[in-house]
């Protein structure tokens, strides 16, 4: 196996999805996606963070009752209001706090997946951006949505494999054959020890990352 243990879902560019779950999103362009066991974060290079993770201690009642005692308790929430998400019951309110990287607006989107589970998003915004990135964020989190059966069995870990090096094969053939957005041949390189712009040979071996 390589990259991320399949308990703990996989990130495939912009996309998070969750077999075992059984639900993806999608965050915005120019965002960098990390996994951990207990929230995904994604940062953009202008200071915007998304962070999503699972309520700890879900309430029995309307999810807005949840965002609003619970979660969001010691914030004074404003534009609190019930949504539903891809036809998940939800609910949404912003704020303002100050971070030690300055102040920063806040929007927090609770969704019900069951009785037993609250997904959250928390998306930090410097005020000044907090405008242009409205409708990309929003596209995030009315992303969010469940997997069928088929849609979460089709989800596969990456896996390295070993194939030999063809005539005619370069670094960067191969490395377009790895599923990965970006830093493809970075990665290849890395991954196999070679050099910046060190050629590969015919007829050796090298490891590639497929699904």
């Amino acid at each position: 196996l390589y990259g991320d243990d399949p308990e703990q879902g996989f990130i495939r560019g912009r996309v998070f999805a969750h077999p075992e779950l059984r639900f993806r999103f999608e965050v915005p362009a120019g965002f960098r996606m990390f996994n951990s066991a207990r929230s995904i974060i994604a940062f953009s290079p202008k200071g915007v963070r998304i962070i999503f993770d699972r309520a700890r201690k879900p309430s029995d009642g309307p999810v807005k009752f949840y965002l609003t005692r619970v979660w969001a308790r010691n914030l004074d929430l404003q534009e609190v209001e019930a949504i539903r998400i891809n036809g998940l019951e939800a609910a949404t309110g912003v704020t303002r706090i100050d971070t030690n990287k300055g102040r920063r607006d806040v929007r927090l989107v609770a969704i019900r997946m069951n009785l037993q589970t609250i997904y959250r998003f928390l998306l930090l915004t410097p005020p000044a951006d907090t405008a242009k990135m409205s409708l990309p964020l929003r596209r995030t989190t009315y992303s969010f949505r469940t997997l069928n059966e088929s849609e979460a069995r089709a989800l596969k870990p990456l896996r390295l494999r070993i194939v030999r090096v063809r005539p005619g094969d370069t670094v960067r053939t191969l490395a377009e054959r790895m599923p990965f957005g970006e830093f493809r041949r970075e990665r290849f390189e890395v991954l196999n020890g070679l050099a910046h712009n060190q050629p590969v040979v015919a007829g050796r071996r090298v490891k590639l990352v497929s699904e």
